[in-house]
C-alpha cells in the first residue's frame, strides 16, 4: 500500500509518501492565496523523486493550520451573527470562567463578530424545544434586509435553545438563502447542538470564518484529479481529536478545522504504537 500524506502551514507545506520502498518527506513554501497550487506542485515533485504514479497512492490525508490562523489573525468572512432578541451581547459578556481569576483589570478577547454585525430576531424556544414565541417574520425580514445591505460573506445563526428545536434556525436560513442564494449560512445547530447559547464559550461565528479559510476543500476529486489519481482522489483532514474526517462532514462543520494540523503529530505515534503492538502479537 502506498500513502500519501500533506499538512499546510502558513509558511510552509510539508509532504510524507509511505510505500513498500520507505517512507520519503518533502517541505516547500505554502502557496498564495491559493495553497493548493503548493500541494499539487508538492505531490507532482514527489512522486517523480520516487517513481510512483497517482493510480498507486490508496490513501490521502491531510491536516491544515489555515483555519486557525485565519481566526487568530482575524482574517476570513465578514460575518453578521442573528440571534434571539435580548441575548445580543451573550457574545460580548462571554461565560464568568476568567483565565486569571483574580486580575480585575484581566483583558478579554476580542469577539470574532462586532456587535454592529450581531442582529436580533423575536423568536424563543424553551429549554425542553417547545415553542414559547413563535419565529416573528418581519423582525427577521428587517435583519436580513440590514444583512443584504451590509456587505456580509457569511450569516451565522444562533437561537436560544436551538439545541433542544432547530426549526427556527432552518426557517431563519431558507429565509437568508431565498434573499441571498450564495450566502454561507451556519447554525448553531449543526455546530454543537449540544449547549445553550448562553453556555457556549465560543458561538457559531468561527464556522463561517473557518469555512471561508479552509481552501483545503479544493484537494478533493477534481484538483488532485489532475496528478491523474481518479480511483481515490480524496483528501480527508484529520480532526481536532486526530482522526479523519471527510469532506462533506468538513464543508458542513469547519468549526473542528481548527488544531487539526498538531492533532496529526499526537496521533501518529498512537497508531504507530498500535501497529508495533499488532506486529508483536503476530510473532508471538
Amino acid at each position: 500500500m502506498v500513502r500519501a500524506a500533506f499538512d499546510i502551514g502558513g509558511t510552509f507545506t510539508d509532504f510524507v509518501l509511505q510505500g513498500p520502498d520507505g517512507t520519503r518527506t518533502l517541505k516547500v513554501p505554502t502557496s498564495q492565496p491559493d495553497p493548493a497550487d503548493a500541494v499539487l506542485a508538492g505531490f507532482q515533485r514527489l512522486m517523480e523523486e520516487s517513481g510512483t504514479s497517482a493510480e498507486e497512492i490508496e490513501v490521502v490525508l491531510h491536516g491544515t493550520t489555515v483555519a486557525t490562523n485565519a481566526i487568530i489573525e482575524r482574517k476570513g468572512a465578514k460575518t453578521a451573527l442573528i440571534t434571539t432578541r435580548g441575548f445580543r451581547d451573550i457574545v460580548l459578556i462571554g461565560r464568568q470562567k476568567r483565565y486569571e481569576t483574580y486580575d480585575l483589570y484581566m483583558n478579554k478577547p476580542v469577539p470574532l463578530v462586532r456587535r454592529r454585525d450581531i442582529f436580533e430576531v423575536d423568536e424563543r424556544m424553551a429549554f425542553d424545544g417547545a415553542v414559547l414565541l413563535s419565529l416573528d417574520e418581519s423582525s427577521l425580514c428587517a435583519s436580513i434586509n440590514k444583512i443584504v445591505g451590509g456587505d456580509y460573506e457569511a450569516v451565522a445563526v444562533a437561537l436560544l435553545h436551538s439545541y433542544a428545536n432547530p426549526a427556527h434556525e432552518w426557517a431563519v436560513r431558507d429565509r437568508i438563502t431565498e434573499r441571498m442564494p450564495d450566502m454561507l449560512v451556519s447554525l448553531s445547530s449543526d455546530v454543537s447542538p449540544r449547549l445553550p447559547l448562553s453556555l457556549l464559550p465560543s458561538p457559531p461565528p468561527p464556522q463561517p470564518l473557518a469555512r471561508a479559510a479552509l481552501v483545503a476543500a479544493a484537494f478533493g476529486g477534481a484538483r488532485l484529479g489532475g496528478l491523474g489519481q481518479q480511483r481515490r482522489a480524496h483528501a480527508p483532514p484529520t480532526r481536532p481529536a486526530g482522526q479523519p474526517l471527510s469532506r462533506r462532514a468538513r464543508r458542513r462543520r469547519p468549526r473542528r478545522g481548527p488544531r487539526r494540523g498538531p492533532a496529526g503529530a499526537g496521533g501518529a505515534p498512537v497508531a504507530a504504537r498500535r501497529q508495533r503492538g499488532a506486529q508483536a502479537l503476530e510473532r508471538t
